[in-house]
């Protein structure tokens, strides 16, 4: 596995990890905003965009991979990530937590439900056999919150566009390691943690967030107004600043 990593600024490390149909460019907006005070850490993850190898067998071995790649620039970093990312930054944290001095888990992941499941997988079969194109204007239809068009228009274009540059194996494949992800135990993490969600989100709903925030003895939620399942994108400004005071609090 060769990782492309996007790296810039100086001070306390930051890793960012970007969810299902993203990229490293999907935390542009917070990356560029706290690389004054924060020495930022993106990666595309093994098949996205710039980033070679062969997909993990599961989530946890992609956690595991990616703490052994990045261990000589974040041997110790704040944690960051988006829906699926969010799933992959649970397992560094469960597994290394000497190397975490915080969660961010945007629109997390946990563990999908069966019906999730079932629809993972239905996903992953229609994306093989259609391709991205059908399938992408179906997914902006209920990801993003009906308000973006208007508040945040280019996150539309960019997650389109991200969407349709994927290779429709990779999203595929991704979808089937999400249908079979067996998350950790949420009282092993035990560093400060912020989730963040939409108030829009269907993809990782309001009620199922709150149940991961009850199940975490050191975590905060905030509720984004009028976002859907691409915080990053949707409420760029809101969640720097979210993560400014989540880095900075002691």
């Amino acid at each position: 596995m060769k990782l492309y990593i996007d790296e810039q600024g100086n001070g306390p490390t930051v890793v960012m990890l970007h969810g299902l149909g993203g990229s490293a460019n999907s935390f542009e907006a917070q990356a560029n905003a706290l690389a004054s005070s924060y020495h930022i850490i993106r990666p595309d993850l093994p098949s996205s965009p710039r980033s070679t190898g062969a997909l993990p067998q599961s989530l946890e071995a992609l956690a595991d991979q990616l703490v052994d790649q990045l261990s000589e620039i974040a041997p110790h970093a704040h944690w960051v990530g988006h829906s699926m990312g969010a799933a992959v930054c649970q397992w560094v944290a469960a597994k290394y937590p000497e190397r975490v001095t915080s969660l961010a888990l945007i629109n997390p992941f946990y563990e999908a439900p069966p019906p999730v499941k079932e629809a993972l997988t239905q996903r992953a079969l229609r994306v093989r056999a259609q391709g991205m194109a059908e399938f992408t204007d179906e997914y902006l239809g209920v990801a993003l919150a009906p308000e973006s068009a208007t508040i945040q228009p280019s996150a539309r274009a960019y997650l389109r566009e991200s969407l349709q540059g994927t290779a429709p194996e990779t999203y595929a494949a991704y979808c089937e390691l999400l249908a079979t992800h067996k998350a950790p135990a949420l009282s092993s993490l035990n560093m400060r943690t912020m989730i963040v969600t939409g108030d829009r989100d269907t993809i990782a709903p309001l009620a199922l967030v709150e149940r991961m925030r009850t199940g975490l003895s050191l975590a905060t939620l905030s509720v984004l107004p009028a976002c859907g399942h691409w915080s990053p994108l949707e409420a760029p400004y809101e969640l720097t600043a979210l993560l400014r005071e989540h880095f900075e609090a002691r």
